[in-house]
């Protein structure tokens, strides 16, 4: 079995600032992977799990840091996991 070390953040953002968020990682081609967490009908704020190998990290938390001054999230977990493939 192989494993490989990601890091995984999962964020809350409002549904408004999602998209730009969602905008924002696909135009960062391979950065990370995201998906939402489910949310109550009617919620204004989303929770998105994002995860993305070790190495990619620092070009992570970089366009966090520019995404900061364009939205507001807030960071609910940080950690690095392991992902064990066969």
């Amino acid at each position: 079995m192989k494993s490989t070390r990601l890091f995984h953040y999962v964020i809350k953002t409002s549904k408004e600032d999602s998209s730009f968020l969602y905008f924002t990682f696909e135009a960062n081609d391979n950065l990370c992977f995201y998906s939402t967490l489910d949310y109550p009908v009617g919620s204004e704020t989303r929770e998105i799990d994002i995860k993305g190998e070790l190495s990619s990290q620092a070009d992570f938390l970089s366009v966090m840091q520019h995404l900061k001054h364009k939205i507001k999230f807030e960071i609910l977990l940080e950690e690095v996991i392991d992902d064990l493939t066969d």
